[in-house]
């Protein structure tokens, strides 16, 4: 557990032993588990401008000296930190980001955008698309965690359905399982279609 309650959250990280003040926004986690998921040569490049790029008077964005000559510990700061939100619940986040490397994906943070809109809303009363909230990245991890634990969730659900049938699930149970699977199904990622593609041949 990071002990939320009894200290200050977490907004820098130490790059050649100095500390950088890190952009913690809520919106800068999920864009950069975008970038993650990309796994293309401009991720690191993408990291480090989302989590420190500073705003020149022209509106440019500028790297700390620090960060720029330390490229590679700084982004891999960045991911530590990015990932260091899932400790405020010492249960199994596998579905979140510990995902086996043999294992389906079963979340997204882009797919699933609009079902945790509807559980922030619905649970919490906090409008996500509206421009004025602002929330740090492990707070809104540890909302997010919660929610998908609380009954009626629809990330929760959604989850759960994504899960392997499990083998002992027979007749009517299993074609009820594997409907849901459908009907929560994430789209395919590019992977996943070539892979698809090289089977038809």
């Amino acid at each position: 557990m990071l002990g939320l309650l009894n200290r200050e959250l977490p907004s820098s990280v130490e790059v050649d032993g100095e500390t950088v003040e890190l952009c913690c926004g809520f919106r800068t986690g999920i864009k950069a588990f975008e970038f993650l998921n990309d796994k293309d040569e401009s991720t690191m490049f993408n990291l480090l401008y989302l989590f420190y790029g500073l705003e020149r008077d022209d509106g440019l964005l500028e790297l700390p000296e620090v960060v720029a000559a330390h490229a590679k510990e700084a982004a891999e700061e960045s991911v530590e930190w990015l990932l260091g939100a899932f400790q405020v619940m010492d249960y199994d986040n596998a579905s979140m980001h510990k995902r086996r490397s043999n294992s389906k994906q079963n979340f997204s943070f882009t797919a699933d955008e609009a079902i945790i809109y509807a559980d922030f809303r619905r649970f919490y009363g906090i409008d996500l698309m509206n421009s004025e909230t602002q929330m740090h990245w492990y707070q809104f991890i540890a909302l997010l965690l919660s929610a998908m634990r609380t009954e009626g969730s629809l990330t929760g659900t959604a989850i759960a359905a994504r899960e392997p049938i499990p083998g002992n699930a027979k007749g009517h149970e299993r074609e009820r399982l594997r409907k849901l699977q459908k009907a929560w199904a994430l789209p395919m990622t590019e992977n996943e279609l070539l892979q698809r593609a090289l089977e038809m041949f």
